[in-house]
C-alpha cells in the first residue's frame, strides 16, 4: 500500500485526518456559518480560515453566488438560496470542511440555515 506525504496510508489514516488533497471523510466535515452586517469582517474571517487551513476547505460566499453567478436581488424565495444550500451540502458531502459566509438575512435564509443546522449538527458552528 502506498504511503501518503504525511506518512500514513489509506488504511491507517483516521477519518478526521486529511488526505493529500486536504479532504476528510464526509462524516467528519465541519460546517462553519459566519453571518453579520455589511463590512463587519465576515469575508476577512472566511479568507483567513481558508488561508490557514489550505486545501480541503470550501468557501461558499453568499455575495458571489447571488451577485456574480446569478445576478439576482436578495429577496425571499430567490434561486440563490437553493444554490447556496446545494453548494454547501455538496462540499460537505465530498469531504470539504465548509465555510458559508454572508449577511444571510433570517427572513430570507432562515429556513435554509435551520435545515443545514438540523442536518449537520453537532458538526455545524454558527457565528452571528
Amino acid at each position: 500500500m502506498a504511503t501518503e506525504s504525511n506518512g500514513t496510508t489509506a488504511a491507517t489514516r483516521t477519518p478526521t485526518e486529511p488526505r493529500p488533497d486536504g479532504r476528510v471523510d464526509p462524516d467528519c466535515t465541519r460546517l462553519i456559518v459566519i453571518r453579520g452586517n455589511s463590512a463587519s469582517g465576515k469575508s476577512s474571517v472566511a479568507r483567513a480560515l481558508r488561508d490557514t487551513y489550505g486545501r480541503g476547505l470550501a468557501w461558499v460566499e453568499q455575495d458571489h453566488v447571488r451577485r456574480i453567478l446569478l445576478r439576482e436581488r436578495d429577496r425571499p424565495g430567490a434561486a440563490n438560496i437553493g444554490l447556496i444550500e446545494q453548494s454547501t451540502r455538496y462540499a460537505l458531502g465530498h469531504g470539504f470542511h465548509t465555510v458559508l459566509e454572508g449577511i444571510l438575512h433570517a427572513k430570507h435564509y432562515g429556513a435554509m440555515l435551520a435545515r443545514l443546522h438540523r442536518d449537520f449538527a453537532p458538526r455545524a458552528h454558527f457565528y452571528l
